[in-house]
């Protein structure tokens, strides 16, 4: 039997140890002439299935538009609140679609030919405060009108240089107070659903330090992310894009997952790479007394799934 003292020493081992969990600072760290290139890539697919086994016939259609941008980003000047001024320069872009009839479009600034070819060398500048937010975005008409004329690609370079895109391109959602977590907290942002989704909602994304550790010298910090709806209606969620299928929607039993994960470099404040998915599902089944087959219930399904990553190249 231990002593009250041994008792004593080794509670006492097991607080100090427990208070002693590492924690690092989960913000960005600007410093004047900073640099790096990153590569944003995003992807929403969107899938048609009707089984209809009582006349031995089915339809499957598929949607899909994609876009990729290369950029160089150098911090010009950082104020006193941490807020940093930064230059874009776009190295590269490319956009994919592809329609349920199989027909599609493809631009790429690779190739000299292409209008797309206009954005390189384009820049805008942006101001990004310590918790990854976009705070201001200036000078971006030359840019976003670098690809001019009425045609799909002007359309297209323009919108993937709209004040949106740009937002959504630059942004990183950290904790505001910037103060040191540990292990397994978390902090949260409201953010409504990707563009095109067949059920607009809200989410609550919830992000968990999940690890800190050493990687070739550098303090890495590995966040997860896992999504949930939220009945509060997110600021980015309006108009025509939150109606959805409506009364349709009850006829639907649906299923979804929303996950994703950041990497970090804890000590310089630096996003080395950052995903999420959306997988959502609807499936509606004729009624078991409307089936007129013994041959099983006509099934309609549908999906949409959306990809989002960013990567230091």
């Amino acid at each position: 039997m231990l002593k009250n003292g041994v008792v004593l020493g080794l509670a006492l081992i097991v607080a100090v140890a427990g208070g002693c969990a590492k924690k690092t600072k989960m913000s960005m760290k600007f410093e004047p002439a900073q640099t790096a290139t990153y590569k944003v890539t995003t992807e929403s697919i969107k899938d048609y299935n009707f089984e209809q086994p009582s006349i031995n016939q089915s339809k499957k259609q598929q949607t899909i538009n994609s876009s990729e941008v290369t950029f160089d980003q150098t911090v010009q000047s950082v104020d006193a609140q941490g807020v940093a001024t930064i230059l874009v320069t776009i190295k590269g872009a490319s956009y994919t679609a592809k329609s349920p009839t199989g027909e599609g479009m493809q631009y790429n600034s690779s190739k000299a030919d292409s209008g797309m070819a206009k954005l390189i060398g384009q820049s805008y500048r942006l101001k990004i405060a310590p918790d990854g937010n976009v705070a201001a975005i200036m000078n971006a008409e030359p840019a976003r009108y670098a690809v001019i004329g009425d045609n799909q690609e002007a359309k297209v370079a323009q919108s993937l240089l709209s004040d949106e895109a740009i937002k959504a391109r630059h942004s990183i959602p950290l904790p505001k107070d910037r103060a040191e977590l540990k292990k397994g907290k978390s902090w949260s942002v409201l953010k409504g659903s990707p563009a095109g989704m067949l059920v607009p909602k809200s989410y609550e994304k919830i992000y968990t330090l999940d690890e800190i550790k050493k990687d070739d010298g550098k303090e890495i910090a590995i966040v997860k992310m896992e999504a949930r709806p939220s009945s509060a209606k997110a600021a980015d969620l309006q108009g025509e894009s939150a109606k959805g299928m409506g009364f349709f929607e009850k006829m639907f039993d649906s299923k979804e997952t929303y996950k994703g994960e950041l990497m970090m470099d804890a000590g310089n404040g630096s996003v080395i790479n950052y995903h999420e998915t959306l997988k959502s599902e609807w499936v509606a089944t004729e009624p078991s007394e409307e089936v007129k087959s013994d041959k099983g219930p006509d099934v309609l399904t549908m999906g949409f799934t959306y990809k989002y990553s960013i990567e230091k190249l």
